[in-house]
């Protein structure tokens, strides 16, 4: 969220999302130690989470709305998402990771034929849901996958 200087003291101190809950560090004496510290502690937390508990988590806070589309979201995840992407860590994942998978998809012969370009976009929806979702909860600065282009699809 920000680094700032406390008046009264004089010192530096940080402000930042962690797993979703505000913390607050203080008495650094330089805004550059409260910077890297910031930046520490960000990256302690991120390191050790995965993309499957993201992914998980986002899926149980949509579950709480009567409306939603938790169920929907939950089987798109494990049907299609699940085995490649459970234990890659959250900041490792790339927009190239998005192609792939759409790139698979695309090639990948099922009971029924292959999948439509309406099947692969609902899968990278998804995919960006919870990419979005990292990012507003602060496991992660940006989402990498954010510009991804839908395949259009055929009538």
């Amino acid at each position: 969220m920000g680094v700032y200087k406390d008046p009264k003291k004089g010192t530096w101190y940080f402000k930042c999302r962690v797993n979703g809950n505000h913390t607050t560090r203080r008495g650094y004496t330089t805004k550059k130690k409260a910077q890297k510290a910031e930046q520490d502690l960000k990256e302690s937390i991120v390191c050790s989470t995965s993309f499957g508990e993201i992914a998980n988590e986002y899926i149980k806070s949509l579950s709480k709305n009567k409306n939603s589309s938790a169920y929907s979201y939950g089987s798109v995840y494990k049907k299609h998402i699940e085995k490649e992407y459970e234990k890659k860590r959250i900041d490792k994942i790339t927009i190239h990771d998005l192609k792939k998978l759409q790139d698979k998809m695309l090639h990948k012969k099922h009971s029924k034929g292959t999948y439509a370009n309406r099947t692969i976009n609902q899968v990278t929806s998804t995919f960006n849901s919870i990419m979005n979702y990292a990012v507003r909860y602060g496991y992660i600065d940006k989402n990498p996958c954010a510009n991804f282009k839908a395949l259009k699809e055929v009538k």
